[in-house]
């Protein structure tokens, strides 16, 4: 069964800036020159793709290890994080 690794391409690195008592997360896209505000998940996201590859499930347990795993848990992380980070060009996918 074949499903999709998220991840950060090595050609297009993020770097993160963060300010004490502040909740968002300035994120700097090299290549582009964009950045983007993203809260402490989002960074925590796009942190943990950077460092290494996943599929949502795999970043999700990452991110929450003491959660129960679930196909709506799973979708919604995906949805609302992953395929938003794809549209801004953040991360890429790949089907494994």
């Amino acid at each position: 069964m074949s499903s999709l690794t998220w991840f950060v391409n090595d050609d297009n690195p993020l770097f993160f800036a963060a300010w004490p008592a502040e909740d968002a997360v300035v994120v700097y896209q090299i290549n582009s020159g964009d950045t983007h505000l993203v809260n402490e998940l989002g960074a925590a996201v796009l942190e943990s793709l950077q460092a290494s590859p996943a599929t949502a499930a795999t970043l999700f347990k990452r991110l929450y290890p003491s959660e129960p795993l679930s196909n709506v848990a799973i979708n919604k992380f995906s949805i609302n994080l992953l395929v938003n980070f794809e549209q801004l060009g953040l991360i890429e996918k790949t089907l494994s």
